[in-house]
């Protein structure tokens, strides 16, 4: 009984906590590591959880507190789960569990996609708000681009990293018209990551 009651809390409106979608871009042992932005940083944080149908890229939903973002709960399936690991409360702040980076747009699991991705040339299609993210009360934007991967005839969307300014006049300003793509030439994933560095330096 105490465990319903503490789940059908954990799933009405809190106000001191916000959703995203995280990315899922390590799994060892029975840690899931993902990556997430929010109040326009990004997060990597080791959950103590993992899920049969996991695997690397896979997007999934969860919840963080607004004052303390490192502080993540994953959502799956209609059911909001701890992830503070120990399960009394206690967050892993130490290196490699948590990296809060401004100037470093790309992850570990990112970067590692952008050596060994199948790069694809994706035209800039335009710039849109990310509705699923609230900062300061304004929707963070995203520079959305389509391409096809050598040898596939289907147009894949591909979204940047949220951006907490307009990127329009950068992309204007450089006069860019398409940026480089790296797709994980794995058939059973989906990642990607957009290289939107030479917009972020502008």
């Amino acid at each position: 009984m105490l465990a319903v009651v503490v789940g059908l809390s954990q799933l009405l409106p809190d106000a001191s906590r916000a959703r995203t979608s995280a990315t899922i871009i390590d799994l060892s042992g029975q840690m899931t590591v993902i990556e997430y932005q929010a109040n326009g940083q990004t997060y990597e944080v080791r959950l103590g959880e993992m899920s049969s149908g996991d695997y690397v890229g896979k997007q999934i939903e969860v919840s963080y507190r607004i004052d303390a973002p490192w502080r993540v709960r994953t959502v799956r399936g209609g059911v909001m789960t701890t992830t503070i690991l120990g399960g009394i409360g206690s967050v892993f702040l130490s290196i490699g569990t948590i990296f809060i980076r401004m100037t470093r747009p790309f992850s570990r699991g990112q970067a590692h996609l952008m050596r060994v991705g199948v790069p694809v040339e994706a035209r800039i299609v335009g710039v849109d708000q990310d509705s699923s993210l609230t900062i300061n009360d304004v929707h963070p934007w995203r520079i959305a681009c389509e391409g096809s991967a050598p040898g596939a005839s289907e147009v894949r969307r591909f979204v940047s990293g949220r951006w907490l300014e307009d990127p329009t006049p950068a992309l204007r300003r450089l006069g860019l018209t398409a940026l480089t793509v790296y797709v994980d030439p794995s058939v059973r994933s989906s990642a990607y990551v957009v290289d939107d560095r030479a917009v972020r330096g502008a």
